[in-house]
């Protein structure tokens, strides 16, 4: 009789927000949309719930026994694949059981096992505890992860990857002219929840070269940054590492409008090649930060890894970009960011490969790894785009590490 009722709730669906769920999430959401389907902004925290076909009713269960929890909303998953969406990676012997609170605080919980009461107990034991270090936060620090009404002091929020958010509490000059990379800033006023929608994602993908920013011009405490910024509203704009507005002023208004200024009325894939160009003539400082400028007739191994001045750079990576038009070498540093300890050089003349004692055919895609205190090897990818060259240096990695 019980097993009747629980399978005729499990069939509706409610449409009060915020009620609780039992179809599974699609292939599709992320964080946000499921937030945003809950429809209230009650939700502090949003579970999700392996279910498997052995599994059949863990899901289920747990969503029953959180009900007096209203400020949870269990979500099922019944396709481990989907947990990858969220960043979220299980061993195969795992219970799959999670929760992310609305700051997208990503925790994995370890339940001893896979029924509906054990799977409750970790997540209230788990969401007791991060209300306790969203407090301690407010005190201890001058940032905050994104949490609703508790956020008023602070002024800009900085969009991470995977749709993580963060709070800073610094004007635009000082975040601005202190920061070791580039920044792009989006003048909104949009509402904090339509962050994802206004930043293109892409933006967030560019570890080590670029940092991404919102602030909304519509609250009293930014009021001055807006005008000071000559903003426009919806205004995406570049910033070059290091940048002091003062003396780009000094500089003469058109100076300013050149370096930093961009509508984001165009198409993505113009946006996209505006920010990767102006990212191209920023020169870092931080030792071991990427690089676009091309080598030099005069560079040898020994003064790469020295102008390198880091350690932490194992490989520097040789990539020909000798025809006109061609991207193959910037499209290489970009699609290698990730790997700290290789460092992408752009060779614009093929004449330079002879002074590290390499010789390639007209034909080859000519591409080059040299790991420290060792000689430059040849490699050979499948074609001249960045994303084969890097497969080929990431291939050559994991073969000799």
């Amino acid at each position: 009789m019980l097993d009747a009722i629980l399978h005729g709730l499990v069939r509706m669906e409610l449409e009060l927000p915020g009620q609780p769920n039992f179809k599974p999430i699609l292939s599709t959401d992320t964080i946000a949309s499921l937030f945003r389907k809950a429809g209230n902004k009650k939700i502090t925290h949003l579970v999700l719930v392996g279910q498997s076909k052995k599994e059949a009713t863990v899901g289920r269960d747990t969503i029953l026994a959180l009900l007096s929890k209203e400020q949870v909303l269990v979500r099922i998953v019944d396709n481990a694949t989907f947990f990858r969406n969220f960043g979220i990676k299980f061993k195969e012997k795992d219970k799959m059981l999670a929760i992310i609170s609305w700051s997208r605080r990503i925790t994995q919980l370890y339940p001893k096992k896979a029924n509906g009461n054990e799977f409750a107990r970790a997540v209230i034991k788990t969401h007791v505890s991060h209300k306790v270090i969203s407090k301690l936060h407010i005190k201890l620090f001058g940032f905050l992860k994104f949490r609703g009404a508790l956020t008023e002091q602070f002024r800009i929020i900085q969009v991470r990857p995977r749709g993580k958010l963060l709070w800073i509490n610094k004007d635009l000059d000082e975040l601005l002219s202190h920061s070791p990379v580039s920044s792009v800033v989006y003048f909104s006023q949009s509402k904090i929840r339509d962050v994802e929608a206004d930043v293109p994602s892409f933006l967030t993908d560019i570890p080590r070269l670029l940092d991404v920013y919102m602030i909304n011009c519509n609250r009293p405490i930014n009021k001055i940054d807006c005008e000071n910024y000559d903003f426009k509203v919806p205004g995406l704009r570049f910033f070059p590492s290091e940048y002091k507005r003062i003396q780009y002023r000094e500089w003469g208004k058109q100076e300013i409008l050149k370096v930093i200024e961009f509508r984001n009325e165009s198409p993505p894939y113009k946006l996209q090649n505006f920010i990767l160009n102006a990212l191209v003539s920023v020169e870092l400082k931080t030792p071991g930060s990427p690089s676009f400028k091309p080598i030099l007739s005069t560079d040898t191994a020994a003064s790469l890894f020295r102008k390198a001045n880091c350690k932490c750079i194992s490989y520097i990576v040789l990539a020909d970009q000798s025809e006109r038009g061609s991207t193959v070498g910037r499209d290489t540093v970009l699609a290698l960011l990730k790997r700290e300890k290789i460092l992408v050089r752009i060779v614009d003349n093929v004449a330079f490969f002879a002074h590290f004692g390499l010789q390639f055919l007209r034909k080859d895609h000519k591409l080059a790894i040299i790991p420290r205190y060792h000689r430059p090897v040849k490699l050979y990818p499948t074609s001249a785009s960045g994303r084969a060259f890097a497969n080929a240096v990431i291939t050559f990695v994991n073969e000799n590490a």
